[in-house]
């Protein structure tokens, strides 16, 4: 599972067996756990730092991914504007498409 960065189906493949038995096999070991997750975080940790990077060459869809993804918090959101004219079944409505009525009354 190092060798394979905790990447299961390639572990399969390494190994000539399912990836059911390595999931299976993982699932009864908590060392194994540890590690999937210690490699796993690397692969993440790895992919951040060439986000980072990528930000900082001034790659545009690496920006607007980190301000979507992370900078929420600070107003970078996609709002979707939803319009409708007639009768509404709100039951059918997502709790999302109910919340962009909601934001959208009184903005018209």
């Amino acid at each position: 599972m190092k060798q394979t960065k905790g990447m299961v189906y390639l572990a399969s493949r390494q190994l000539g067996c399912s990836h059911h038995t390595i999931k299976d096999r993982i699932a009864k070991s908590l060392k194994l756990q540890q590690i999937v997750e210690a490699e796993s975080g690397m692969v993440v940790d790895t992919a951040e730092l060439k986000l980072y990077q990528a930000i900082l060459d001034g790659d545009m869809g690496a920006i607007k991914y980190m301000l979507s993804t992370r900078g929420k918090d600070r107003g970078y959101v996609e709002r979707h504007q939803l319009e409708h004219s007639g009768k509404i079944d709100v039951t059918k409505l997502s709790d999302q498409e109910l919340e962009a009525i909601v934001d959208s009354e009184g903005k018209g």
